[in-house]
């Protein structure tokens, strides 16, 4: 309590150098136990205090700087003075003084020769006589070059000015000021204030060590009530610097400025924009480095999950996620400059790469000045290219494809009538060709799309042909030219056994005839 009382003797110093310099008298509230019952004079470097009435004894207690003390008894009929010295005859320290003169009570004797007429107006008990006799009044003054100077400030204090609490050994006593107070210089609290402070600008200075400034709410029933303070640095030798703000219920530091921290470390600016390292945020948050601003998201354990950290940073070179715990691995990289809409993820569901309106699960758009692959799937090493997507939208594979023709994947299965297919064949016509985007000598054959759907109506359209559907079409094709060729070997071997009984009845006959003329000869 000692130090608090210092902090407060020297609050009311400001407080008294206002009311000095504004020339003005602060009154004290008028009650019971502080009404006024003697006026002040200060003359010759000393102060007298003058009963308005006839009084009994008189104590006076004055506190001062550096906890100066001083305390005398008066008999009745002696005024009351001060002239700056302490019990032990040493000269007050310049500043303000508080001071409290009470009206001792009246012996217990005199209380009982007074008795009679108490009873007389009103039966009044010898209790109430001692609290009208037992009168305090209370103020200030000011010691200036070791004199007494101002005239008496009666500034109310509710004070106990006991030797016990307010010896010099003990620290100054506690100052209730119970009315408003208006500083209109600066004030300086703390055991390292000093005579003649030079404020600068400050309007308050807080000059002492282990600085804190405390907030205890004393709200009752559901009203909130946590108490908060500010602490400036660490009380433990060899601690941080630092301004923080503690949740003193919950014993935690939330809010932290270590010295030396860089300007603008924080910076919020009118329209709400917060800058890190910047006081020109230009969008809401807004950070500015000279090397590789980062983000760093840190599951530290603490829950029971795993730990991992990754970064969000960006230079000269890139954007980039960075896996921290991983070997810092760069898994996700955007190089500057790089085209809109390079990767776009819509609420479809759908991907776009160069085109913000896919319109596929993935939705490849280049541009016509890139002549390089639209797509293309190698080995690291670059050594093999498995798939190739070209700028003409030819498409290259190193092995085979695959196409789905699982029976399981497959409904409204129906033979088909390939006679009416190798027909669609037959009358079909096929023709060499180029695309248009080809030159002249890369020639293709094959059907147009129009000419085949029509045959056989196969595809989603009548502007593709898709392999597996070619495919069937020859089979059905091969099947019916199979028929064709069993049919035609039947009858050939029918033929061909008819055929050979003639030969050998021709062959017979022959014989016979060669045999007759053989006879006759």
């Amino acid at each position: 309590m000692h130090r608090y009382h210092r902090q407060l003797w020297l609050f009311l110093t400001g407080v008294l150098l206002v009311v000095l310099m504004c020339g003005r008298t602060l009154a004290s509230e008028e009650n019971s136990v502080s009404k006024a019952f003697a006026s002040v004079a200060v003359e010759g470097g000393r102060i007298e205090w003058h009963p308005q009435t006839e009084v009994g004894k008189l104590k006076l207690i004055v506190v001062g700087p550096q906890g100066t003390y001083y305390e005398r008894e008066f008999p009745s009929g002696r005024l009351p003075f001060f002239e700056g010295l302490d019990n032990k005859g040493e000269r007050f320290p310049d500043g303000a003084c508080a001071y409290e003169l009470h009206l001792m009570p009246l012996s217990e004797k005199k209380q009982q020769d007074n008795l009679p007429a108490g009873r007389a107006e009103g039966d009044t008990p010898v209790a109430k006589i001692a609290e009208k006799q037992a009168q305090k009044q209370s103020g200030a003054f000011l010691v200036q070059n070791g004199l007494i100077v101002s005239e008496e400030a009666t500034i109310k204090m509710e004070m106990p000015l006991d030797k016990e609490t307010t010896s010099h050994s003990f620290g100054n006593p506690d100052h209730v000021i119970n009315d408003d107070v208006i500083i209109t210089g600066s004030e300086c609290v703390g055991f390292d204030c000093a005579e003649g402070e030079d404020f600068d600008y400050c309007t308050q200075m807080y000059k002492e060590n282990n600085l804190e400034v405390c907030f205890v709410d004393t709200s009752i029933g559901t009203f909130a009530t946590n108490d908060w303070k500010i602490q400036i640095n660490d009380r433990a030798s060899g601690g941080p610097s630092y301004f923080g703000i503690w949740d003193v219920d919950g014993n935690r530091r939330p809010f932290t400025i270590e010295a030396g921290a860089p300007a603008h470390s924080l910076y919020v600016e009118d329209f709400g924009r917060i800058g890190l390292g910047t006081s020109t945020p230009y969008v809401d948050l807004h950070m500015k480095d000279g090397d590789s601003p980062t983000i760093r998201l840190n599951q530290d354990g603490s829950s029971g999950w795993a730990e991992q950290s990754w970064d969000l940073a960006g230079n000269e070179t890139n954007f980039f996620i960075r896996d921290v715990t991983n070997g810092s691995k760069l898994c996700f990289r955007i190089q500057p400059d790089t085209p809109s809409n390079t990767l776009c993820l819509r609420s479809t569901g759908y991907v776009g790469i160069g085109t913000w309106t896919p319109q596929a699960n993935l939705h490849v758009l280049a541009p016509d000045s890139d002549s390089g692959p639209l797509f293309l799937v190698e080995r690291t090493g670059g050594a093999q290219t498995y798939f190739s997507v070209k700028d003409g939208g030819d498409v290259e594979l190193f092995k085979t494809i695959g196409e789905g023709s699982d029976r399981n994947l497959k409904k409204n299965i129906h033979p088909v009538d390939t006679s009416a297919v190798l027909a669609g064949v037959v009358s079909m016509p096929v023709s060499t060709w180029n695309y248009k985007v080809d030159a002249d000598d890369v020639v293709h054959m094959g059907p147009m799309a129009q000419d085949f759907y029509a045959a056989f109506g196969l595809g989603n359209d009548d502007k593709h042909i898709a392999s597996l559907d070619a495919s069937g079409v020859c089979f059905a094709a091969i099947q019916e030219l199979n028929k064709h060729m069993e049919q035609q070997d039947k009858m050939i071997r029918k033929q061909t056994e008819v055929i050979q009984r003639l030969q050998e009845q021709l062959t017979q006959l022959i014989n016979n005839i060669e045999t007759s003329k053989s006879a006759r000869d």
